[in-house]
């Protein structure tokens, strides 16, 4: 199964992986919103109303937000941005490095040759190749700074 039909199966698994995402790597305001409401409600909220703007109001009442997006939502929401439009963005980018995350996986198994995992990730073996190099710099950096982590919980 691809990356990316993980993330379309995402909404209501309940089912736990070790998959780190590191918040800092996400565009944004996502990351805006998952600290407040967590990753997997900020995929689903991202996904149902990817290009879609809605407004944002000062405070709850009278306002029909929480209705749309649900009550935590809502109240993200008007805490970071009150009084305002808001645009949400597309969400294929989101997971991106879910994806690099299961790619080093794959590689440090070693069960599958690079190219079976260029198939897997429908990638070219640069991109494979610069996703390897990427890990390796980010590790070092690790070890200098704190990552703040959420996990993804995915259905397998």
């Amino acid at each position: 199964m691809s990356w990316l039909a993980l993330m379309d199966n995402l909404a209501g698994n309940t089912a736990n992986t070790s998959n780190p995402v590191d918040l800092r790597a996400l565009p944004y305001r996502t990351r805006l919103v998952a600290e407040k409401i967590g990753l997997n409600a900020t995929y689903i909220l991202f996904k149902t109303f990817a290009h879609r703007t809605l407004y944002i109001p000062p405070t709850l009442l009278r306002s029909d937000l929480a209705t749309k997006v649900g009550k935590e939502a809502a109240t993200a929401l008007i805490e970071l941005w009150p009084n305002t439009s808001l645009t949400f963005p597309k969400v294929d980018r989101m997971f991106q490095q879910w994806r690099n995350y299961e790619i080093i996986l794959d590689i440090n198994d070693g069960e599958l040759p690079i190219v079976e995992i260029c198939i897997k990730y429908d990638l070219t073996r640069q991109r494979i190749d610069q996703i390897k190099k990427d890990h390796k710099r980010n590790q070092v950096a690790s070890k200098a700074t704190s990552n703040q982590n959420l996990t993804l919980d995915l259905l397998l």
